[in-house]
């Protein structure tokens, strides 16, 4: 593949079109949910602000598609890592969710409860929602963002800075957008982990396996009291 020529952009331009490319997205996603179309037209306009956009430009700049973490490369090592890092994380979740259930809100413990469709909806939640959402937020942002807020530490073996948590910032502002609701801000935890497994794996596979497993995690947690 083609790698980036040297083409002396300023801090000033990379952010001006960082910043203009997330919003563009945000408001047309916006724009969709706010005009009551399908959820299928909605789906095509978050593809084409989150994915076909940032494509598009990497392909009309001629930059390398794997460097914005547009790969398979070491599979086995993103599937790994995306494994730990569930069992790490969720199981302590859980228990968590579970106490402020029953102990904080008095709901009772029903059974887990899948909602219908399932197979349909981690395919959709795979395709639809954290596919297109990493590869534009954790695949072009923080790519981008990196070169004007490069990596200073190292966490765990993923090379992190300041890129990390702003990208988490404008992947909540982006959410609260297109539907305003308090509870969107607790989603900037999640997305510095999302980001790191971006760093830590240097592909999209591990963030966008993570991201789908934590939605629908949460979609059956919903469902699981009463």
């Amino acid at each position: 593949m083609t790698g980036d020529p040297a083409r002396g952009e300023t801090r000033g331009r990379i952010w001006a079109e960082a910043l203009g490319f997330w919003a563009l997205s945000a408001v047309s996603i916006r724009l969709a949910v706010q005009m009551s179309l399908s959820d299928d037209w909605v789906a095509v306009v978050k593809s084409l602000a989150l994915v076909y956009l940032p494509l598009a430009w990497i392909l009309a700049t001629r930059r390398d598609l794997e460097r914005f973490g547009i790969n398979a490369r070491n599979l086995g090592a993103s599937l790994k890592v995306f494994a730990l890092v569930s069992a790490v994380t969720l199981i302590p979740f859980w228990v968590g969710n579970h106490l402020w259930e029953t102990l904080a809100l008095h709901h009772a413990w029903r059974r887990l409860s899948p909602p219908p469709g399932m197979t349909g909806l981690v395919v959709g939640e795979l395709l639809a929602v954290a596919f297109p959402e990493e590869t534009f937020y954790r695949g072009y942002l923080q790519t981008r963002l990196e070169q004007v807020l490069p990596s200073r530490w190292e966490i765990f073996g993923g090379k992190v800075g300041w890129a990390l948590p702003v990208t988490s910032v404008i992947f909540v502002a982006g959410h609260l957008v297109v539907r305003p609701a308090p509870w969107e801000l607790g989603i900037f935890f999640p997305s510095l982990v999302f980001g790191w497994l971006r760093t830590r794996t240097d592909s999209l596979v591990a963030p966008v396996l993570y991201h789908a497993l934590c939605n629908v995690s949460m979609l059956i947690l919903q469902r699981s009291y009463g």
